[in-house]
């Protein structure tokens, strides 16, 4: 251990970067800087190689959302397939902005449908409303005879429709989540302040809205 030098670690890290991407670089750093400094407290090395060395700079991540040509495409195909249930799926995320299992049973009952509105429950067992308008109570009441509005697992949805329907729609490197990012995006697309959307969204803080 002590006769690893900053040079050492500096060829290391940019050996890693060859093979992994900058945020997987920076764990394994940020874990053997943990070790060294371990080793320092057991006096087993004076200095940490890595004390002069610095995290990677990462890149911010692209947010992925679904254009309007991915929309009309992704609800083409279900169209195509006569998928009732898929439809109001899509329709109902994009409306509600929901996270994939703020919609699905046992989350949501028809207890959580109200008058003119919906409750959902989000993270931390937080909840908020979403106002209904005419698609959704459409939806809604179409689906009346159901146990529940929506009685399907996360892996069924999540199969159903990106395994699925993305596939045939064309639509890569998205999942059910990018639905929400999409309902967001929509919003901000039509002019509705970042505030509005935070709320809507029933984030903790505006900041998440922005990234």
């Amino acid at each position: 251990i002590g006769k690893i030098s900053y040079g050492d670690m500096e060829l290391y890290k940019s050996q890693r970067l060859e093979s992994c991407s900058s945020a997987g670089v920076n764990i394994d750093l940020r874990a053997l800087r943990a070790f060294f400094n371990y080793c320092i407290r057991m006096g087993l090395i004076a200095k940490s190689p890595l004390a002069d060395v610095k995290l990677v700079k990462e890149k911010a991540p692209t947010v992925r959302f679904l254009s309007s040509t991915e929309i009309s495409a992704l609800l083409g195909v279900i169209d195509d397939a006569g998928d009732v249930c898929a439809r109001d799926l899509v329709q109902f995320y994009l409306n509600t902005g929901a996270r994939a299992n703020e919609i699905l049973s046992p989350s949501f009952t028809w207890d959580s449908v109200k008058d003119g509105y919906i409750e959902l429950f989000g993270k931390g067992d937080k909840t908020r409303r979403i106002g209904l308008n005419s698609m959704m109570k459409d939806i809604l009441i179409s689906r009346r005879h159901l146990e529940h509005p929506f009685p399907y697992s996360h892996d069924y949805v999540y199969s159903r429709i990106v395994r699925k329907y993305y596939k045939r729609a064309g639509i890569e490197n998205a999942n059910l989540h990018t639905l929400r990012k999409t309902a967001g995006a929509l919003l901000i697309q039509q002019g509705n302040s970042i505030y509005q959307v935070s709320k809507f969204l029933g984030h903790g803080s505006v900041m998440v809205t922005e990234r």
